[in-house]
């Protein structure tokens, strides 16, 4: 039998030298990137609340995943994916709110329609 590897110990140093090196996604909001420091790559996020505040969040982080590094974003494709029919009669993404978010921060929503990829599975049948 092999040998497990040793588990990895590091500095706190180490550790927040490390962290900042990772890329982090603005939401959108300042007030939410003060509070959780942006969207670190590789984390996971939980978002709860109102179902319309939710929603806002999601087209944001969406649109903001395919801006520009230089920019908060991640400059990378994006992917929705709702195995869960979060609030009544919400289960894809609104493109029109989609377009206008993007030309609101200054990014194509071509561009953004291109990178974005969209499932819905909310119910047995579908996942």
């Amino acid at each position: 039998m092999g040998r497990k590897p040793s588990p990895i110990i590091q500095t706190a140093l180490e550790d927040f030298n490390e962290q900042s090196k990772r890329l982090k996604l603005t939401t959108g909001s300042c007030d939410l990137d003060s509070l959780i420091g942006g969207i670190e790559a590789g984390s996971f996020y939980l978002f709860y609340g109102e179902p319309e505040i939710l929603d806002l969040i999601i087209h944001r982080l969406l649109v903001n995943c395919v801006m520009p590094v230089k920019r908060g974003g991640f400059d990378a494709k994006a992917i929705y994916f709702n195995n869960t029919d979060y609030y009544m009669g919400k289960t894809i993404i609104n493109p029109s709110r989609l377009g206008m978010l993007a030309k609101r921060v200054g990014v194509d929503p071509a561009l953004v329609f291109k990178n974005v990829e969209v499932a819905a599975a909310f119910n047995e049948a579908r996942q």
